[in-house]
Order: structure tokens, then sequence, then C-alpha cells
């Protein structure tokens, strides 16, 4: 049977950088694949400025064709899906096969949001960043890789970031399978550590 293990937490909480090292990890001769839930996101509208669109509420997930996915990967059954651009805010032509694989790692801000996927759930590993360290880890991701200014990328995190968070993602906090991952240094110190390694033999138990 498929393990699925979901990784969350808050954007700049080190749910990525985590999520890669465990792929890279020998989990006694067991296969992983990593889904992202950022190419998950529905194009943006074009009457809509990026600025004024709320990518930290569920609604701009396409949930659908994340389910379908998510089906397809625990089921056994490989899967193509399309890239998502955060510098257009559209879904592209790029397309990138998912092998299926005996551990199924899905990240994301809103990956423990849905019910049906928490359903199918081993366990939900949530990254426990400070707050203020994610702020600063978004704004140099957002100046660098997405096209904004501080001053926009402080704005939406005051607006739709922390106001997500505190609704859709904190919460989740409260369900029994929950293994809460503490992270306020530099992501780079976390591997290695006691945490990481009783992580690392959770999963491949």
């Amino acid at each position: 049977m498929v393990k699925v293990f979901l990784i969350t937490g808050s954007s700049g909480s080190g749910k990525t950088t985590l999520a890669t090292s465990l792929t890279k990890r020998p989990f006694s001769n067991k296969s992983t694949c990593l889904l992202s839930m950022d190419h998950f996101y529905k194009s943006k509208p074009k009457d809509i400025p990026a600025e004024n669109y709320d990518f930290d509420h569920p609604d701009a997930i396409d949930w659908n064709e994340f389910q379908y996915v998510v089906h397809e990967l625990y089921s056994g059954r490989n899967v193509t899906i399309c890239t998502y651009s955060f510098e257009t805010h559209m879904k592209t032509d790029v397309a990138i096969e998912l092998i299926a694989a005996d551990i199924l790692l899905i990240e994301g801000n809103l990956v423990a949001h849905n019910p049906d996927i928490r359903k199918i759930a081993t366990r939900i590993i949530f990254v426990s960043t400070s707050l203020d360290e994610c702020l600063c880890r978004k704004i140099t991701r957002d100046i660098k890789e997405r096209g904004r200014t501080t001053s926009g990328s402080i704005k939406q995190w005051r607006t739709q970031v922390k106001p997500g968070y505190d609704a859709f993602i904190k919460p989740v906090k409260k369900y029994d399978n929950v293994i809460i991952f503490k992270n306020n240094s530099d992501v780079s110190h976390m591997f290695g550590s006691k945490k990481y390694n009783e992580l690392i033999d959770l999963i491949d138990e």
C-alpha cells in the first residue's frame, strides 16, 4: 500500500526544502514521489491584478484536478500534469510525468485542508516556523523568483497570506495524525537533526 505524507505549513516555512530532501533519502529500497500543490493553482483571471488575487484561499486551487492526480498516484498509476507559472500566474504547456511510488509526499500550504486528502494520509507533517522568519523568506523568494517588490510582498502577507494561514493552515494542528516539525533556524540546519532523523525513521516504518 502506498504511504502518503502531507507536508504543510506557512508560506516560507521550509516545506519544499524538507520535502525535496526526503525524496533524496534511501527508504529501505522504497521509491518516493513528490507532488507539489503549486501546480494546481487555477489560472488567474486576466481582469484581476496579481496583487489583488488571493492565492492563499482554497478557492484558488483546482481541487478536482488535484484529487484526481492524488488518487491516480495513490492507486499506483503514473500521471502527467501541466506545470504552473508564478510569473504569469497561468497554467503552462510544460508537462511533467509523475511516477507512482511506495511513498507519496504531497507538499503545499493547503494540502491538509481537504478532508478527502486527509483520509488517505499516513501522517501530516506540519512545518512550524516563526512567522517573522517565514515573512523574511517569502520576501526574498518573491523578489528573486516571482517578480514582486518588497512592499507588494509585505502587503500580500498582511492581507492574504497571514489571514489564510490563520483560517486554513494553522487549524490543521488539531488533527490526531499531525507531526509538528519545528524549523526556526536556517532551513539547512534541520538536516541531520534528531527530529529530522526521527522523521526519516517514521516514514521508513
